[in-house]
């Protein structure tokens, strides 16, 4: 079973030939409205790879609320544990280039008003893996770790956006994700050595005694545990349209395909699948593929020890 604790967003998204810089006015060629936040990004993913996933976050009472709870239920997440708050639903306005690249500036709305009660002590079990980002205050994420920490649930944190977490913490992660910046960011904070990715990645697994995941866009990712770490490749993708939502999709398929007790080396290349196919249509939540779809590349990815 999949828990996950994150936001809900609205997306507006801004096609533009390149990414503007400061105090440049740009005409966008269209936009889109659609459904984001990476909690549910990341909960969308993990229902769409066939698991039992249940969403706790907060919507305002609007239209955006509404559009944001839609696409989950279509696909069977459980939206039961999502609250409806005074607060407007938050919004992520997001610029998408030619070449696919994207920047994003997010509103948190009724995300800063999630709480860690909201999920109910019975969801938290040793077959329970728990989910979480950084788009809900943290003081409710870090209560909610700790809980899950003593239940014996296996809790993925996928470090974005960035802020660091207490060293305590982070050692009652099961599995951290997180991308290069975030990385070269933490390994400062935790003060080891910035090297190569791959070298980043072994020292935060072993200063954590847990798994640490890298993603790489086009290079792949790195994965560490205690003794190993593993390379895998990317989807190549003749034309990426968007790649908002790649890394949520990646995670969310990561954090289903571990929860179906397949083999780390299995869950990557699963998850490197969804972030690539994720990548040919606009927006984080239209192109997630089904488990389905993803299995028709599996031969196509590989991993092997780095």
């Amino acid at each position: 079973m999949i828990v996950v604790f994150g936001s809900l967003n609205i997306d507006l998204v801004m096609h533009v030939d390149y990414l503007p810089f400061a105090g440049e006015t740009l005409l966008s060629h269209s936009y889109n409205v659609l459904a984001g936040g990476k909690g549910a990004n990341q909960a969308a993913a993990a229902a769409l790879f066939g698991s039992e996933t249940h969403m706790f976050g907060s919507v305002g009472a609007d239209e955006f609320g509404q559009k944001a709870l839609s696409f989950l239920k279509k696909i069977s997440v459980d939206t039961t544990g999502i609250k409806i708050r005074k607060q407007p639903t938050g919004s992520a306005a997001i610029c998408v280039d030619k070449k696919g690249e994207n920047f994003i500036v997010v509103s948190a709305g009724a995300n800063q008003y999630t709480s860690a009660v909201q999920v109910p002590d019975k969801m938290l079990t040793e077959k329970t893996t728990i989910l979480f980002q950084m788009e809900v205050p943290w003081p409710q994420n870090r209560e909610l770790i700790q809980k899950a920490y003593t239940k014996g649930a296996r809790i993925v944190l996928n470090l974005a956006p960035f802020a660091f977490v207490p060293i305590d913490v982070l050692r009652q992660v099961s599995v951290l994700v997180l991308n290069k910046g975030e990385a070269v960011a933490l390994s400062k904070k935790l003060e080891l050595s910035c090297q190569d990715e791959r070298t980043v990645c072994q020292e935060i697994a072993k200063k954590l005694n847990n798994i640490c995941v890298i993603t790489l866009g086009a290079q792949g990712a790195f994965a560490s545990g205690k003794n190993k770490i593993w390379h895998v490749d990317s989807l190549e993708i003749p034309s990426q349209v968007d790649t908002t939502g790649a890394g949520d999709a990646f995670v969310g398929v990561l954090s289903a395909a571990l929860d179906k007790d397949l083999e780390l080396q299995e869950a990557l290349r699963n998850a490197s699948i969804a972030g690539g196919l994720n990548c040919l249509s606009v927006g984080a939540q239209s192109g997630l593929p089904h488990q389905e779809k993803i299995k028709k590349y599996l031969k196509k990815i590989t991993v092997q020890p780095a």
